[in-house]
């Protein structure tokens, strides 16, 4: 399987995760001309991809031709405009599709405009706007070594972080250089939240850092150099399919935005997690 298919079936398998129609659908009444839009704006990579499809009324009717199709998309923030290129792409099934890229990075809390030409007409465009980064603040620590936590809280959300990991940077006792270990916490609300809070439960993870090095929880030696929490976080348009950001309603055009926080462990914790405190050689 060729890039360009991994990554719109990668695509097609976070859409149906997300509980969207993950289906582009080609008919539509009086849509002559126009075309369908099917991607996402995503912050964790610089490669975008977009599918189109053209419309027609029937499914009797033959297939919408794309051909003579330009894309671009506008950053309406700063006014800048980049063109897509056209790939030669098939679908999961052999099928011929449509499919568009472009390399930057999406910009947070940007709105982008993606337009379908023809000549000078155009046929079909979508809007999303990136997430914007949500405001982290650290609670205290609490327990003893084996229940040790901290509450962390995240405000001005606006949807449902996913992928959640917090990642430790040590170097072990018989190494020189350090290694980041990440651990996974998932997705982080069930539902769209504007504010949440959860639990960064150090006890439990040190015994994911201290296997995965290969060690016994309680042997001495490992330095600590610092963590990080990383999520990702989905535009409303993932969790709402009632959103009517394509022109004409067809189609699906979202973001997904990625954010990452360190934070600054007392000595006293990162002793009580049976570590050396080397935050400062970072």
């Amino acid at each position: 399987m060729n890039a360009p298919r991994c990554i719109i079936a990668s695509l097609v398998w976070v859409l149906a995760c997300a509980g969207c129609d993950n289906v582009v659908d080609p008919i539509a009444s009086d849509r002559s001309g126009s075309v369908a839009i099917y991607g996402a704006l995503d912050m964790r990579t610089e490669r975008q991809l977009l599918r189109l499809e053209a419309l027609r009324s029937t499914i009797q009717e033959a297939a919408g031709s794309l051909d003579g199709i330009a894309v671009r998309s506008v950053d309406e923030g700063t006014g800048i405009a980049q063109d897509w290129a056209l790939l030669d792409s098939t679908d999961r099934l052999g099928a011929p599709i449509t499919l568009f890229e472009a390399f930057f990075n999406p910009r947070e809390s940007a709105t982008y405009r993606v337009e379908v030409h023809r000549s000078d007409s155009v046929l079909s465009y979508a809007r999303t706007t990136i997430p914007t980064r949500p405001v982290l603040t650290t609670g205290s620590v609490v327990g003893d070594s084996s229940q040790l936590a901290q509450s962390i809280y995240l405000s001005d959300v606006n949807g449902i972080p996913e992928r959640a990991q917090v990642a430790y940077t040590v170097v072990d006792s018989s190494q020189s250089s350090p290694v980041t270990i990440p651990v996974a916490y998932g997705r982080l609300a069930t539902r769209p939240v504007s504010d949440l809070s959860f639990d960064v439960v150090y006890g439990s993870d040190r015994f994911v850092v201290m296997t995965q090095l290969g060690k016994e929880v309680d042997d001495e030696g490992v330095r600590f150099r610092g963590l990080s929490l990383t999520f990702d976080l989905p535009s409303p348009e993932w969790s709402n399919a009632q959103t009517d950001n394509v022109a004409g309603g067809l189609g699906f055009f979202g973001a997904v935005g990625r954010y990452s926080y360190t934070w600054t462990l007392d000595d006293e914790v990162v002793a009580a997690m049976g570590w050396i405190n080397e935050q400062s050689a970072q």
